[in-house]
């Protein structure tokens, strides 16, 4: 029976060809329903609070007083950033990442 399956799944064969188109088909089918249930999934998570990406190395209080520091005293964001880096409130912030204004 094996030797039947193998036999029908050859490809230069038309009903290889309809075998191969139909298992295509197939595959097409199902990867569309693994998009439509991901994408399903991600908007129940967001709906329920869940945050996707990586975690904050900083607080709220340690962006709000970054963004008080930028937007009332002027201060550069590069001067921002190296402060906090100087007291140890950067977290471990890769060098040339960006500051959460």
């Amino acid at each position: 029976m094996a030797t039947r399956i193998v036999e029908i799944a050859n490809a230069p064969t038309p009903a290889g060809r309809m075998v191969l188109t139909v298992f295509a088909g197939i595959a097409d089918f199902e990867r569309s329903l693994i998009v439509e249930r991901t994408s399903a999934g991600r908007i129940a998570a967001k709906a329920r609070g869940v945050r996707f990406g990586p975690s904050p190395t900083l607080s709220a209080e340690q962006i709000a007083h970054a963004r008080q520091l930028i937007s009332q005293e002027n201060k550069p964001v590069a001067e921002v950033r190296a402060d906090a880096a100087r007291d140890g409130t950067a977290g471990t912030r890769r060098p040339g990442s960006r500051l959460p204004v």
